[in-house]
């Protein structure tokens, strides 16, 4: 198991490569978003056009840029966790305790990939007014993000317990172990 994950493992290698490319692509939604509202807001108090295609553009670009920041922001485990009752049980309870958390949480996560597929599948029969896009072009954030994070959880969790398994140095791993 050390092989693929933990600190060295390639599984990790190769979360951390689709996750730099992830936030460049977030990044580009970031400058994607800025870009339409700028183009909106000065065609219409500048040069008194009307942009009605700006605001369903930036709409798909927002939900995209939301989903795509939530993937992120579980790579680096930034979402709200209440550590302070896990830090309460013991070093090996809490191993436990984490794996049944994250448990929980890929099943919230798989289910999210499936109504998130469904959202998808029945977004082709309704398209914005203006554009003509697709909703289906929205929706496929859904699955996409909750994939990512689903990715991210599972690997984090099995990184961790494989170094748990080889813990480097036993006295400092019992004072500040890793979590998941």
């Amino acid at each position: 198991m050390r092989k693929w994950f933990g600190t060295d493992g390639c599984v990790t290698s190769m979360r951390k490569k689709i996750f730099t490319t992830l936030e460049a692509v977030l990044f580009a939604l970031v400058t994607s978003v800025f870009m339409v509202v700028i183009i909106q807001v000065l065609a219409r108090y500048v040069f008194k056009a009307s942009t009605p295609w700006a605001g369903e553009l930036s709409q798909i670009l927002l939900v995209w840029m939301v989903m795509v920041g939530a993937a992120a922001a579980m790579e680096r485990k930034e979402h709200y966790v209440i550590s302070f009752v896990i830090d309460l049980f013991p070093a090996r309870l809490r191993t436990a305790v984490l794996v049944v958390s994250n448990t929980i949480g890929a099943v919230f996560l798989l289910l999210l990939v499936n109504i998130g597929w469904a959202y998808f599948q029945d977004g082709f029969s309704r398209t914005y007014v203006i554009t003509g896009i697709p909703h289906a072009t929205t929706f496929l954030s859904l699955p996409i993000a909750a994939a990512m994070m689903l990715f991210s959880m599972v690997s984090h969790s099995l990184d961790t317990l494989a170094d748990r398994a080889h813990p480097k140095h036993t006295e400092e791993y019992e004072k500040n172990p890793p979590s998941l």
